[in-house]
Parts: structure tokens; C-alpha cells; sequence
């Protein structure tokens, strides 16, 4: 750990590695905003053997990391060496953000006597398998124990803990905001729209999501089809690749509107250049692909789920509908595409509460607030 006045609060933040994700995509973003004259900080990983992109993103920062070589998620020697990092390194606080990382650091931080913040990032019941399930469970379990105190990244959040028995005054909400500069940059709509092969008329919908269970990308292909009377210009780009690739294709492949464009990095210049982003998930904490979208200044279509309505003014940024259901969402997408002046006017509405609500800067200061909270006498 760097060297830090005695006035500093050395914190170490805790995740599993830096795998493509959510989390790992908001912790590689806020970091390098959390050093203050009350706060040093450094980031932690169980191992490096599922790292992808960010792993290098977070070293251009230049802030520390550490990685305890695990071999395994449950890995006795591995919590050997977080104890001793949190020792030598003088650790005053530890900051954990997924289940692995929770129970690892909730173990080590009871050892050590170093208190224990915990972020939960996702509902405790959006894992697909039995095991997904249990592992949310036994992470529940690590809060009630060790956490000093909780954040949620959404109210939704924080009534799923509450009713999961963490006592709701040791649970914070702090959304999680996203770094603005990519989408300030002026993005040529029509050059993207041309090497996607969309002409610069037509109505374009953009859904940027992993393809995996969960995320309702068969309920926006039956929608598709049933807007293509409508609009039969209409494409629907699937941005993003994973496990369901191949079920989503396959239905897909009978829906001519709808792409599957494969994993990109190029969201923000995405999202510039389409009308209309929807998310049509089953369950979510902080939907972040809303968050971008509105700093992208576009309307969205969401399922009613999770925090998704505390980044979507309904009527207002956007339009919510219920979870699974193929003939609401093609209604509120029909809607949204079929009048531009509305569209236009939610998507400004939308930039301008993204910007009161999801800078990095806000989400920084909060967090360093519940530091504060735990670390006074």
C-alpha cells in the first residue's frame, strides 16, 4: 500500500478479478476519484486468471494493486496472505464488491480487526442456478455477520437486503455513476449507422447487453417482430456476446429487423448514432447501459425492474413496462419511435438528470461518507 499520512484512511478495495462486468467497469471508473486528504486507496483482486480489458484500464491509473493468486474462490491460502496485506499494509478499512469478495474479505477483516464495507451491486436473486442462488445467500450471511456497513447501489437494492434480514440502518444507497467524457465526444451518427450497414432514415434501437439468461433479449426479438408492419425499415442491433449467443441467433435468424452486432467497444458512438435503447431485463440492481444511455441523451425502453426506475422517469426520460411482456414493450418502443419530437425531448431530459445523478464525482464523495461513518471514534 502507498505510504499515507496518519491523517489518511488507508482503504483496500476487494473484488474477484477484473473480468468484464458491471461492477468491475464502475470500480476501474470511480477509483481514481476516491483519493482525498481523508482517503488513500488501492484495489485488491482474489486472482488475475479471469481478467479481461479493464485489467488493463486500471493500471493506466496508476493506482496499486494486489493480487492474492487464488486458485480456487474458496482458497485458505489466499486469506493467509489478505491477512497479512491488511496487516503490514496498515489497513484501516476494507471495501468489498462481490460475493467472492465479501466473504473473503469479511473473513480476513475479522482476523485482522479491520472493519468492513460491502457493496452490493446486484439483487440476490438474479442468479440463473441453484448455485448462483446459494452463493448470494452465504454472501447475505457475510453482511449480517461482518459489515460495518452496507451500500446498495439502489433502493431496490437495499429493500431486497432488507428483506433478506440486514438491518436497514446499516445499509447505504449509492448509485453508481459513470464516467461522462466518452459520450461529450462528437460521434458521426451517419458514418456509424453506414458501417453498420443502417441507413441514416431509418429507425434504429440498440440494446448493449451480455447474452446471457436474465437479460429478456427473446422478449425485444418477438417485439421486433411484431413491430416490422410498422416499421418495416426498423433494425434492432444486439450489442454484446455470451452463453445464449447461439438461442438468441437461432430466434433471431427468423426476424430479418434484428442484428447481432458481437461484443463492441465502441458504446458510447453506438448509442449516439440510434434512436432508442432498450433493456428489456427480468431483473436488475443499477442497470448501467440506462445510465449510459442517458448521457448518450437518448430515450429508453425498460422492463419495470430493479432500480431501473430510479434512472428512468417514466413518460418523462423514457418508458417502463413490465418484465417479459413482448406486446408492451413493442407498444412503448412504437411510441417512442413514432414520434421524434418527444423522442428528442426525453433524451435531453434524460442527459440532464444523468448528469445530476450518476457523475462519478457524487458517487466518490458518498462512498467516502460511509467511510467516515464506520472510521470515526
Amino acid at each position: 500500500m502507498p505510504e499515507a499520512s496518519s491523517a489518511r484512511a488507508r482503504v483496500l478495495w476487494l473484488t474477484t478479478s477484473l473480468q468484464p462486468g458491471g461492477a468491475e467497469r464502475n470500480i476501474v471508473s470511480v477509483m481514481p476519484h476516491m483519493g482525498a486528504d481523508d482517503v488513500s486507496v488501492a484495489l485488491c483482486t482474489l486472482m488475475r486468471t479471469t481478467d479481461g480489458p479493464l485489467a488493463e484500464e486500471f493500471a493506466s491509473t496508476g493506482l496499486r494493486r494486489f493480487d492474492l493468486g487464488a486458485r480456487r474462490l474458496a482458497d485458505p491460502p489466499a486469506l493467509a496472505r489478505l491477512v497479512r496485506l491488511l496487516r503490514r499494509g496498515r489497513i484501516d478499512l476494507i471495501h468489498a464488491h462481490d460475493q467472492y469478495g465479501s466473504l473473503m474479505g469479511g473473513l480476513a477483516g475479522s482476523i485482522a480487526r479491520v472493519p468492513v464495507v460491502m457493496s452490493r451491486h446486484v439483487l440476490a436473486d438474479d442468479a440463473p442456478h441453484r448455485r448462483g442462488r446459494l452463493r448470494a445467500r452465504l454472501a447475505v450471511r457475510a453482511l449480517e455477520r461482518w459489515a460495518e456497513a452496507v451500500i446498495a447501489v439502489s433502493g431496490s437494492v437495499r429493500g431486497a437486503m432488507v428483506r433478506d434480514g440486514v438491518s436497514e440502518g446499516r445499509i447505504a444507497v449509492v448509485h453508481n455513476g459513470i464516467d461522462r467524457r466518452p459520450f461529450d465526444v462528437g460521434h458521426d451518427r451517419v458514418v456509424l449507422r453506414a458501417s453498420l450497414g443502417v441507413a441514416a432514415s431509418a429507425p434504429l434501437v440498440v440494446m448493449p447487453a451480455v447474452l446471457r439468461p436474465g437479460k429478456g433479449h427473446e422478449v425485444l426479438v418477438e417485439a421486433a417482430a411484431r413491430l416490422a408492419p410498422t416499421f418495416p425499415d426498423l433494425v434492432v442491433a444486439l450489442a454484446g456476446e455470451g452463453p445464449l449467443r447461439n438461442d438468441i441467433a437461432a430466434a433471431a435468424a427468423a426476424v430479418p429487423s434484428v442484428r447481432l452486432l458481437g461484443h463492441r467497444s465502441d458504446i458510447p458512438a453506438l448509442l449516439a448514432a440510434c434512436d432508442l435503447a432498450v433493456l428489456p431485463s427480468f431483473a436488475e440492481g443499477l442497470p448501467t447501459v440506462l445510465i449510459e444511455a442517458a448521457f448518450a441523451g437518448r430515450p429508453v425502453v425498460a422492463s419495470d425492474v430493479g432500480g431501473a426506475g430510479e434512472i428512468v422517469d417514466d413518460g418523462r426520460t423514457g418508458l417502463l413496462v413490465p418484465a417479459g411482456d413482448a406486446v408492451a414493450l413493442a407498444d412503448a418502443i412504437g411510441q417512442v419511435l413514432g414520434d421524434a419530437e418527444a423522442a428528442g425531448r426525453m433524451g435531453s431530459d434524460a442527459r440532464a438528470l444523468a448528469e445530476e445523478r450518476f457523475s462519478l464525482a457524487r458517487q466518490a464523495e458518498a462512498t467516502r461518507a460511509v467511510y467516515r461513518s464506520v472510521l470515526a471514534p
